[in-house]
């Protein structure tokens, strides 16, 4: 083992030293490199950013580079699933570096947010952008470009990344989102999850300041479980809880869309119970009711007829058009031929309450402390009457941009800091808008979505992207374009 008593003889060798926050007093004094595992460094050796082994204690860190090709000379610290042994203190503070030192030469690694900028790319279309035309909404932000080696991506399911968002009008988010809980054992998987997601680590005083929170523009939710989820099993039903969303707000939605041509819709995105892949055999509904919904009768819940075209006078468990297959997609909550009945029995005052019971579930495995964002919004869309007055159109959505690094016009590679998302609309006319088909055909999670666009988009409500990014002053902004 070489040590910094012994390395004095292999000197032609090469020595590598580490401060590592070049000014602390102590080394593991707001550290900007953490020592973590990987296939080469175990990971019941390391805890709190340092290692230790056998015959290398945490004053002397163990690091393995291995050549990156034979007769290369080149060598490199990951491991063959290219996770590193040596990584960034998320809390590291602004402006600070550490310092490598080998063979008598000092390189620096100095870690601070960069201001980000977004905007469409309109290149090789014509005066305008039309229903049916495709652009690319551009991302430029290197503190999301985790890994140079490969192409990162600002997924629903990470409250790694940040995710910009098109939110028309008001729809229901988990914004307001109180606290999750389930049926299963009937305890609560998170809660206090009103207070708004920080990227500026730093200030928060720990990288953990992504977690139960909802993410700004996105209004995701970061659920972190406060028990293994791993037995989840059918029956099982995920209780969401607003706080800031009565059930008069969500009487009032569905009753301004209730026309011939207005349509109420869930989006869900429960990507994040799978790791971020989607899953066809979690299969179930949702239900929406007061602080009373669990006995699940009139004044309780909304509920259907028994068939399409018909008002429901009795609650059936069920029946109705909120059935919903796989973890990601959108369903409708009401509609010209499926009305949800029961509302005005709800009381109105009280928190809105939305019930997701998975009639199938696949495997789960989320522990104790696991990261779950997910989504879930009531949106609407179409018109009543004969849609000349504006409060007879309605579109009230929203839709994240899941884009992708090096996918666009202008720069494309695994290290390009610009990420893309293709955005394209359907603009409501006479011929479409009493037609499911047209918004079934909506995308609102992805790097391709496709969104409902009518004709009061312009001037204060025309289409903007947002995003909440954390520049070099250290100050989170939000960064728009329409």
């Amino acid at each position: 083992m070489i040590t910094t008593a012994t390395a004095g003889d292999i000197s032609p060798a090469g020595v590598l030293t580490n401060d590592l926050n070049g000014k602390e007093s102590t080394a593991t004094t707001n550290p900007v490199i953490d020592f973590v595992s990987n296939a080469d460094i175990t990971s019941n050796t390391c805890s709190a950013g340092l290692c230790s082994l056998a015959n290398i204690n945490a004053a002397d860190q163990p690091v393995t580079f291995t050549e990156a090709g034979a007769n290369t000379g080149v060598f490199i610290n990951w491991d063959e699933a290219l996770l590193t042994n040596m990584a960034i203190n998320a809390a590291a503070p602004r402006g600070t570096q550490a310092i490598f030192g080998y063979d008598g030469v000092s390189y620096g690694v100095m870690t601070n947010p960069t201001f980000g900028t977004i905007e469409y790319d309109t290149t090789g279309m014509g005066s305008e952008w039309n229903s049916g035309e495709t652009v690319i909404v551009e991302l430029f932000d290197p503190d999301m470009n985790f890994d140079t080696r490969s192409e990162d991506v600002l997924a629903t399911h990470s409250n790694n990344t940040i995710m910009p968002a098109i939110k028309i009008g008001s729809p229901i988010t988990l914004s307001t989102l109180s606290s999750l809980a389930t049926t299963n054992g009937g305890f609560t998987i998170d809660n206090g999850l009103t207070t708004q997601c920080s990227s500026d680590y730093s200030t928060a005083g720990t990288a953990a300041s992504y977690t139960s929170c909802y993410e700004k523009y996105s209004e995701r939710s970061i659920i972190t479980t406060s028990t293994d989820l791993s037995a989840m099993a059918a029956g099982e039903k995920f209780v969401f809880t607003h706080s800031g969303t009565t059930i008069k707000d969500f009487t009032d939605l569905i009753s301004n869309a209730n026309g011939t041509g207005a349509y109420t819709y869930v989006q869900y995105d429960f990507r994040g119970i799978n790791g971020g892949d989607d899953n066809l055999s979690f299969k179930g509904n949702f239900t929406f009711g007061d602080s009373t919904f669990a006995a699940g009768t009139i004044g309780d819940v909304g509920f259907y007829g028994t068939t399409a075209g018909t008002i429901g006078v009795t609650t059936n468990s069920g029946v109705g058009p909120t059935y919903f297959e796989g973890l990601v997609g959108n369903t409708i909550v009401n509609a010209p031929l499926w009305k949800l009945a029961g509302t005005s029995s709800l009381t109105g005052s009280d928190a809105l309450v939305m019930v997701v019971k998975f009639n199938s579930v696949g495997s789960v495995n989320l522990g104790a402390g696991a990261i779950m964002p997910l989504a879930v919004d009531i949106v609407t869309w179409g018109q009543s009457n004969d849609g000349v007055n504006s409060s007879d159109r309605h579109n009230n959505a929203i839709y994240r941009l899941a884009a992708e690094e090096g996918t666009t016009n202008t720069n494309s590679g695994n290290n390009s800091n610009t990420f893309g998302s293709e955005v394209e609309y359907i603009m409501l006319n006479q011929l479409n808008v009493n037609d499911t088909a047209t918004y079934n055909g909506t995308v609102p999670y992805g790097d391709a979505i496709v969104m409902i666009v009518h004709n009061d988009s312009t001037d204060e409500d025309e289409i903007r992207v947002s995003y909440l990014d954390l520049g070099a002053d250290g100050v989170e902004t939000q960064f728009l374009h329409n």
